[in-house]
């Protein structure tokens, strides 16, 4: 089976209600030892691009007693040593900063005390930042390897995305290799770095497969219709993005191992920016996400971004935008998804069906205004509320021993229908014609 490349010039139609989640805090930049001045360059670039301002954060390990020091010999750090120390670094920070920063006046700098990977994740979760900017490493290997486990360990716990840069990263990336298995999570990871990109990039989407190998007739004709597949998902995925302007995609199919296809696609195409997702690059090899993104990290010639795992609202809205269907079977989630659902469709002109084999029984409401549907999870019970334009009459339905909800919706991202599965039947909400 050869490999495949698709080339659009055109960019991705938009869905008009798949927006993504907006962090409101600034980009953090982790300052640590050697030159910052490729982080700051990077962070001045980034900075306006997503409408914030940037944070230099210096995490300064505690001061402790040498394991084998006598008592005799060691005088233990006071408080006002640490503080001396945060004191230095913290200025030293501003004069790098005001050396490279074109309007510091959104520039803040901070030095802590802790372990460097868990204060800057617990600093970018306090702040809702943006992004974490950190560096790859890119001189001798063991700088390379001690700069990679860190960026890692913030990589594994961040709730945002983590831009992991090297000295060369000195403009906006106009070539850039994002990893996809058609899910919901990789279409976020991508989303997340949209904002990025230099007007006219190119996104270079990748999808790698591994054939089984098999000769087995049966599994090489499910592989066939799989690869023949390839070209609709692609297409049904562009629909997701919105690139930068003048922006193109190109789609590549691949056949092997999921970080040395990455990498290697990389360097022919000189990437500026490699993205993936924190948690899978395909639904075969979610189990060995570390080794993918480890190696990603760690190999990469340019920067690298690893977005973290999304929230359920995200993954519903992406999954709606992709499939047309988000159906969730987790009742801890029910709620959210009903809340999202009802201020999307109150005051929707609605018809209500109940299809219960059991009884034979198929009960219809048609015509009522859409008021609004939770869950309660005490009893159990998802409800229904319709009413009547101008009217205080109300119809309830409460459904109990429901197995999975699902929302449909068109296209353009506009919710169509709700069905609750309940033991062999259902319950559909259906929605009228958009005015």
């Amino acid at each position: 089976m050869s490999n495949t490349s698709t080339v659009t010039s055109e960019a991705a139609i938009p869905l008009p209600q798949s927006q993504p989640r907006v962090h409101q805090g600034p980009v953090i930049v982790a300052a640590g030892e050697g030159d910052l001045r490729s982080l700051f360059e990077a962070a001045q670039l980034v900075a306006p691009r997503l409408g914030t301002g940037v944070r230099v954060v210096s995490v300064v390990p505690p001061l402790l007693a040498p394991e084998y020091v006598g008592a005799a010999a060691f005088v233990p750090p006071t408080v006002d040593t640490e503080q001396e120390l945060r004191d230095d670094v913290a200025r030293l920070l501003e004069r790098q900063i005001r050396d490279v920063a074109t309007d510091s006046s959104r520039w803040e700098w901070e030095a802590l005390s802790g372990d460097p990977p868990s204060t800057l994740v617990r600093r970018a979760t306090e702040l809702d930042a943006a992004l974490v900017i950190m560096g790859i490493g890119r001189h001798r290997p063991i700088d390379r390897l001690l700069a990679a486990e860190t960026t890692l360990r913030v990589v594994r716990h961040a709730a945002t995305p983590v831009l992991a840069v090297g000295p060369t990263f000195n403009a906006l990336p106009s070539a850039v290799v994002v990893a996809t298995d058609f899910g919901p999570r990789s279409a976020i990871a991508v989303e997340s770095a949209l904002p990025l990109l230099a007007d006219g990039a190119t996104l270079h989407l990748v999808h790698v497969w591994e054939p089984s190998g098999s000769t087995n007739a049966a599994i090489l004709a499910m592989e066939q219709r799989y690869q023949a597949s390839l070209p609709t998902r692609f297409e049904r995925f562009k629909t997701a993005l919105t690139l930068p302007a003048g922006g193109c995609i190109v789609t590549h199919a691949l056949e092997g191992k999921i970080a040395t296809r990455l990498l290697d696609l990389a360097e022919s195409v000189h990437a500026d920016l490699i993205v993936a997702g924190r948690q899978g690059l395909s639904l075969v090899a979610r189990l060995a996400v570390g080794s993918v993104t480890t190696a990603l990290v760690r190999g990469a010639a340019c920067a690298v971004m690893i977005a973290p795992e999304p929230l359920s609202a995200e993954l519903d809205r992406m999954q709606r935008a992709l499939t047309g269907t988000s159906e969730q079977h987790d009742p801890g989630q029910w709620q959210s998804e009903l809340e999202g659902f009802t201020r999307r469709n109150t005051g929707r002109r609605a018809d209500l069906e109940v299809d219960d084999p059991e009884i034979g029984a198929q009960i219809q409401e048609r015509g009522y205004d859409f008021v609004g549907a939770d869950y309660d999870p005490h009893h159990a019970r998802v409800g229904l509320m319709l009413g009547v334009a101008g009217g205080a009459s109300h119809l309830g339905r409460g459904i109990t021993n429901a197995d999975s909800l699902a929302i449909v919706c068109d296209e353009h991202g506009r919710d169509l229908a709700l069905r609750v599965r309940h033991g062999r039947g259902q319950t559909l909400l259906l929605f009228g014609p958009t005015p």
